[in-house]
């Protein structure tokens, strides 16, 4: 008897745990939350998000099979008009080859991929909602220059890879053309061409958005001319008044690496107040100003100074107090938030990013640092990032 109840609750567990599994990773509307999800699953938001860069990665190899989508890829990627050749995958999918589109082809694979918990054939319905659940969307690109060139000479070693999503330097998974699979490593750039589909880390900058930013950091709400001379290690302004403008004028990492998969490093910025820690900037972009420098090692660095030249805010002492502090951050995408606290004069500041992202430290700019201007040796330094800001008065 004790054997029978044994055997009915070990059943009984069998099930419900069956019936957990059961769980859509899509993210439809009405179904299970995302939260719930990850409970039921066992899994971490970013280990879901890494099995949907698998499956669109796995597919979109099997897509490429045909020459005429390589063909087209081709052309799309060299139409670009970011440095990196990013291209928008969901947009990419939609692209008609010879009257089927690039995710009809994807989903005529026939693969096998756990959908809503099960195994099942994955379709083009499949494919669109995992696409459009990733916000703020999907990257597909090749991320080394000499891949970039050769690859559509060298269709037979050509590799479609989804990296880890939170942890830039784990081995992650490839595909060839075949539908194996291999394990890249981001310390060694591999000979074989790797395409690489990955949540985008632009904020929208190579989206069609490029000219608008630029013309928000050259001041284009009449607040961002510089008031400097620019010297070396001189400052020609007056005291700082009540009422300038300050302006991000040039940046320079010092530690940040990023793995030849992610393609140039994406430095960000954000400045709270001194006086109710509100935000000034909230994770503002630079843009497209980071060039990657090859190493032996194969890991991108840029260790150069960049000319920013980005209007950040209005300085009203009355309003932010006498002092702002900045915070530095290089992104690598990722779901999972986690918060990094400092304390600056006697006060708490909290500031958020993805657990994958890389924490550049902070700095506190006061109004009477002295050395508000760029110069040789004036440059704040946040510890992995060095910068000078600029200013002027509107009465300049």
């Amino acid at each position: 008897m004790k054997n029978f109840i044994l055997l009915v609750f070990i059943l009984i567990i069998i099930v419900g745990c069956q019936k957990d599994k059961n769980i859509s990773i899509i993210d439809n509307d009405n179904q299970i939350s995302q939260k719930l999800l990850d409970q039921k699953l066992n899994l971490g938001i970013d280990n879901v998000l890494n099995q949907k860069m698998m499956i669109l990665a796995r597919t979109m190899a099997f897509a490429l099979r045909d020459k005429n989508v390589c063909s087209i890829l081709n052309f799309k990627l060299a139409e670009s008009d970011n440095k990196e050749k990013i291209l928008d995958l969901k947009k990419w999918m939609q692209t008609n080859v010879n009257g089927l589109t690039v995710a009809y082809r994807m989903a005529k694979s026939g693969y096998m991929e756990k959908i809503n918990g099960t195994e099942k054939k994955v379709t083009i319905e499949d494919l669109f909602k995992i696409v459009t659940s990733i916000k703020p969307g999907v990257d597909i690109y090749f991320p080394v220059d000499m891949h970039r060139n050769t690859w559509y000479n060298n269709l037979k070693k050509l590799l479609v890879a989804s990296p880890d999503i939170a942890n830039e330097w784990d081995k992650f998974p490839a595909y060839n053309l075949s539908g194996q699979q291999v394990m890249l490593d981001p310390n060694k750039v591999p000979n074989e061409p790797v395409l690489v589909i990955l949540p985008c880390e632009h904020y929208g900058v190579h989206k069609g958005l490029r000219n608008k930013i630029e013309q928000q950091s050259t001041g284009g709400d009449g607040g961002g001319s510089s008031g400097g001379s620019g010297g070396s290690g001189g400052n020609s302004h007056p005291p700082l008044q009540d009422g300038a403008r300050i302006k991000m004028y040039q940046m320079k990492q010092d530690v940040c690496e990023e793995s030849w998969v992610r393609g140039d490093p994406e430095i960000r910025y954000s400045i709270k107040n001194s006086k109710n820690h509100d935000y000034l900037i909230k994770d503002e972009n630079p843009g497209d100003k980071w060039d990657c420098t090859w190493h032996w090692d194969g890991i991108h660095h840029d260790y150069n100074w960049k000319t920013i030249n980005h209007y950040d805010f209005f300085w009203h002492f009355n309003d932010y107090g006498n002092y702002v502090v900045y915070y530095f951050y290089e992104s690598d995408g990722g779901t999972e938030v986690e918060t990094d606290t400092y304390t600056v004069e006697n006060a708490k500041f909290s500031f958020q990013r993805k657990v994958g992202d890389d924490e550049m430290g902070i700095k506190c700019v006061h109004k009477d640092d002295g050395y508000l201007e760029p110069g040789v040796d004036q440059a704040y330094d946040s510890g992995d990032m060095r910068f000078y800001i600029d200013w002027t008065n509107p009465s300049n």
